[in-house]
């Protein structure tokens, strides 16, 4: 048997063999299911150096001496400690992680259940804050977003807003008569024809292409799903 220690840990939980030993027969189990054989059999092998060697072999740690010393290059010594040290005995370790309600099942809880109120009977946790700190406000949806719009909302008022507002102006200090004789100027009527013409033909453009892009995002598959609407 292990002490449920991968090769890599830094310490781990030593097994004591007891009358709580890690391993039993239950009766009531057994004789229900009919597998008495089998598990007096498994339990009987569990220790023997073919088992302990299937253990190291697993990187996990063996108890028998042999078995640890062969493998010692891959498992150096660890600090062990046991139950009572470090959780005060089994019982208040039962009551802590595994009683209905605790630790273990609370990490193990279905998602549909992760609102019931159960009573807390996990170990003290140190404060919030001291070592993970939450934010202390909730976080944007696109980060940098006040930067950018503030870039965007100056660029558009440069280039746009504002010589638009100064056309408004300078044609309110215009008369009737000097108002259309400006817009009826031969090269204001040529901006006038090639501004719309212009836009008819893209509008055009990207009312077919747009079509034939949206028919295929619609009805061919792709492999990454954020394209496709099946």
């Amino acid at each position: 048997m292990t002490n449920s220690a991968r090769t890599n840990s830094k310490s781990s939980i030593l097994e004591q063999h007891s009358r709580r030993t890690a391993v039993a027969v239950v009766d009531e189990v057994v004789d229900k299911k009919g597998t008495r054989d089998v598990a007096e059999a498994y339990l009987k092998f569990l220790y023997t150096p073919e088992a302990q060697e299937i253990v190291a072999q697993n990187h996990y740690r063996p108890r028998d001496v042999e078995a640890l010393k062969k493998y010692s290059s891959d498992m150096p010594p660890i600090p062990l400690f046991t139950i009572d040290e470090i959780f005060g005995g089994w019982p208040k370790a039962q009551e802590a992680f595994f009683a209905d309600g605790a630790l273990f099942d609370q990490i193990y809880r279905p998602p549909n259940d992760r609102n019931a109120v159960t009573e807390d009977r996990s170990p003290p946790r140190p404060p919030a804050g001291k070592l993970f700190s939450s934010p202390s406000r909730p976080s944007r949806l696109i980060p940098g977003l006040p930067l950018t719009l503030g870039y965007t909302l100056f660029y558009l008022s440069a280039l746009v807003l504002i010589p638009l507002a100064g056309m408004v102006f300078k044609t309110t200090q215009l008369s009737w008569s000097e108002f259309w004789q400006t817009i009826t100027d031969p090269i204001v009527m040529a901006s006038f024809k090639l501004t719309f013409t212009a836009s008819a033909i893209a509008a055009a453009v990207n009312g077919i292409f747009g079509l034939i892009v949206a028919w295929v995002l619609v009805r061919e598959p792709f492999r990454d799903g954020a394209f496709s609407t099946r």
